[in-house]
């Protein structure tokens, strides 16, 4: 049985002595692995869809529980993640999450979406690499339920507010309440805080 889908090439490992293992995430089938056959031969037509983190049209076909790619066609090769080593190590981050919490099957469409959003912004925008891959993280944390809150305290017991200024490269607190003895010393130094 054949089905149609787009999915992200998050991983390709070498399987056998011409083929591909592709490790690929859709929106409708969650975590799929396919075998890409002859993507290693010199002149193999569906050599390029093996390239990690590009966009995918897929056709699969499916025998005994088993996957292999039959046609393929690019939708977005996202070529400016494999040409800057800091986008690259953003990437990977962003996949390596990806394929440890999604199981194998199960549909994720909120996380395709957000992985899209992240390749696109990294590819195209000019905002530091290391912020991209935070910001992913969270929303990514979030969506599957392991998401961390930043709205209130738990050792104030106390609603604050945090800010990431892009420029600083660093975490800075704004307390909601003027009478907590950290105030000024949080928000005159945001240096002292989270520095990466």
């Amino acid at each position: 049985m054949d089905k149609k889908t787009t999915a992200f090439v998050l991983r390709a490992s070498d399987y056998k002595e011409n083929d591909k293992l592709l490790t690929l995430l859709c929106a409708e089938y969650g975590k799929i692995t396919a075998s890409l056959r002859g993507a290693k031969k010199p002149n193999a037509k569906l050599k390029f869809a093996s390239q990690p983190f590009s966009l995918i049209e897929f056709v699969l076909s499916e025998r005994g529980g088993y996957h292999t790619v039959t046609q393929a066609q690019a939708a977005d090769m996202f070529y400016p993640l494999r040409a800057d080593v800091n986008k690259f190590y953003a990437a990977s981050a962003m996949a390596q999450l990806v394929l440890s919490s999604v199981q194998e099957g199960s549909a994720e469409p909120l996380l395709f979406s957000l992985v899209g959003e992240a390749f696109k912004n990294l590819c195209y925008e000019k905002t530091d690499a290391r912020l991209l891959l935070i910001r992913f993280l969270m929303d990514a944390l979030q969506i599957l339920g392991v998401g961390a809150g930043f709205s209130f305290c738990a050792i104030w017991q106390k609603p604050w507010r945090m800010r990431f200024p892009a420029a600083q490269h660093s975490f800075m607190t704004l307390w909601k309440t003027p009478t907590l003895p950290w105030r000024n010393w949080l928000s005159s130094s945001p240096k002292r805080l989270s520095r990466f």
